[in-house]
């Protein structure tokens, strides 16, 4: 032992190897392949309030019995089979309200919890009203009791405690607290806001969230609206950088005329909200095999998956090579008129096409109004960009920085690697590197009081590659003595606007240029 000791420590004069590693470190691209589906079961022993894993139709049944989602699942599968999803079945909660009266400076206000038993408590301050101590005991109970009780404010210095264990049956006299209502027998949609709050982890794989029954059985726009936005809000956390679909409501899909089709899908499109396009919107319904109505947001993910398995992750959820299996019809006939209006504003539609082209998904924007992320495969190729970054590096947390940029280096080289395997799958628009990405780690962008407080900062510019919504093809009859290779290297062959194909352009109107409001392909004579 001691002579370990003595070579360990180098007191022994000789020679001794080490052995470190350098270049980029080794990481795998992250995948956008997971689906976690929100629902409701009343199976006594089913799981409730985590991801289960559900591989069949069959496996859903066995776990959570009958429920509303049974249809949405079975449309999933039918799209991509031998790949599960994950099921949260939301938990229905008891409520209570509690006011507050007063406000006096330097008051506790406290609410117990019985399970498992602690104090939620305020101190208010010169300045705060009723209304702020509710406000600040709301956001105490959401931080510090989240997995047993959940709080919300209501109104003016009113707030409603919800519970998925343990009763607040005391508080301090300064509270009032209303009566104990009983867990409904279906979910309303704070508990579905809930289970979103508490159910999901950063550390899950990412993907796509959807919630289809509830969009269909919630009969209130603004509760959808207050859904829709909860699942972006979690999609757009840089912790998690997921994609949210939403679905209209039945109400809205069923519509029989289409000035009542188009102003409620619009409406309803408007009251949602994604700077970044974390969210996309979809209308109407499929009809299955079986007569019912079953929301489209299952078949998107489900057609997403298999386009992922043929093509890659940077291809949209939609288009005529990629049908839509097991439904037999469309709740409302979606024209290119209706379409015209909807498309623009980030309505994507199912379509039922003629020509043998069958039921497809025909629309693949976000609801974001930033053209930069207009599309929902630019926010899925983002994504994968951010999640992979964001695993790559955690061997190295905790290490000095050199002065020599080796560690800065390295950094760049595991960013580099990245980019150029999405740009090699076609994920990233260029022809060549520089064309796509830049990737910069060094001191212009590492000044000195940043890597004193123990920052780095690696700056990744990418080029995300479009998607092609419309074709434009100019269909030129060219005179007998034109000679068409002049007519090509003219650099305008536009039929109108190039004399040598149209003489008359001179007085001719403008060509009609592609309907840029729906996909397809517009020929210009």
């Amino acid at each position: 032992m001691a002579l370990i000791n003595s070579i360990l420590d180098r007191s022994v004069p000789g020679v001794y190897v080490t052995e470190d590693t350098f270049g980029a470190f080794p990481a795998g691209i992250a995948t956008h392949s997971t689906v976690y589906m929100l629902g409701f079961s009343s199976k006594v022993d089913a799981p409730v309030g985590v991801p289960a894993l559900v591989q069949s139709t069959d496996d859903f049944y066995n776990q959570f019995g009958t429920s509303a989602s049974t249809n949405s699942v079975a449309l999933f599968f039918a799209q991509r089979s031998g790949l599960g999803f994950y099921f949260v079945n939301v938990a229905t909660k008891a409520t209570r309200t509690f006011t507050v009266a007063t406000a006096t400076p330097d008051e506790y206000y406290t609410i117990t919890v019985d399970t498992p038993g602690y104090d939620v408590t305020y101190r208010a301050v010169t300045g705060d009203t009723p209304d702020s101590i509710v406000r600040n005991l709301v956001d105490l109970v959401n931080k510090n009791a989240s997995h047993v009780m959940t709080a919300r404010r209501t109104g003016d210095a009113t707030g409603e405690l919800r519970f998925a264990s343990g009763l607040a049956s005391v508080a301090s006299a300064n509270i009032a607290l209303g009566t104990i209502q009983a867990k409904p027998s279906y979910p309303v949609v704070w508990d579905v806001v809930d289970t979103i709050n508490s159910a999901f982890e950063p550390e899950m794989k990412q993907g796509f969230i959807i919630a289809p029954e509830f969009f269909q059985n919630f009969t209130s726009m603004a509760d959808r609206n207050v859904l829709a936005n909860t699942m972006e809000s979690l999609a757009s956390d840089p912790s998690y950088y997921w994609v949210a679909i939403a679905d209209c409501g039945q109400d809205v899909a069923t519509q029989t005329t289409s000035a009542g089709a188009v102003n409620l899908a619009i409406q309803e499109r408007n009251g949602l909200q994604s700077p970044r396009g974390h969210l996309a919107f979809y209308f109407p319904y499929w009809v299955d095999a079986r007569d019912n109505l079953v929301p489209m947001s299952a078949s998107v993910v489900g057609v997403a998956l298999r386009r992922y398995r043929d093509q890659g992750f940077r291809e949209p959820p939609a288009g005529t090579a990629f049908p839509v299996y097991g439904v037999k019809d469309i709740s409302y006939k979606v024209t290119d008129k209706i379409q015209s209006s909807l498309n623009p504003v980030g309505v994507n539609c199912g379509r039922h096409l003629s020509a043998g082209r069958g039921r497809v998904i025909y629309g693949a924007r976000t609801v974001s109004n930033n053209p930069y992320y207009r599309f929902v495969s630019t926010r899925v190729i983002m994504n994968v960009l951010a999640g992979s970054l964001r695993g790559a590096f955690d061997s190295i947390i905790f290490s000095s920085v050199d002065g020599l940029g080796v560690l800065f280096g390295r950094i760049k080289q595991t960013a580099v690697q990245f980019c150029e395997r999405l740009r090699l799958a076609g994920a990233l628009f260029g022809a060549t590197p520089d064309d796509a990405y830049l990737c910069i780690c060094d001191l212009t962008n590492n000044p000195a009081i940043d890597l004193e407080n123990g920052q780095v900062n690696l700056d990744v510019l990418a080029k995300p590659s479009p998607v092609m919504e419309v074709l434009n093809i100019r269909l030129s009859r060219v005179s007998l003595g034109t000679v068409l290779a002049e007519v090509a290297s003219s650099g305008d062959r536009s039929p109108v606007n190039n004399p040598e194909v149209n003489p008359q352009s001179a007085k001719s109107s403008q060509p009609a240029t592609a309907n840029p409001n729906g996909g397809g392909a517009t020929i210009s004579r």
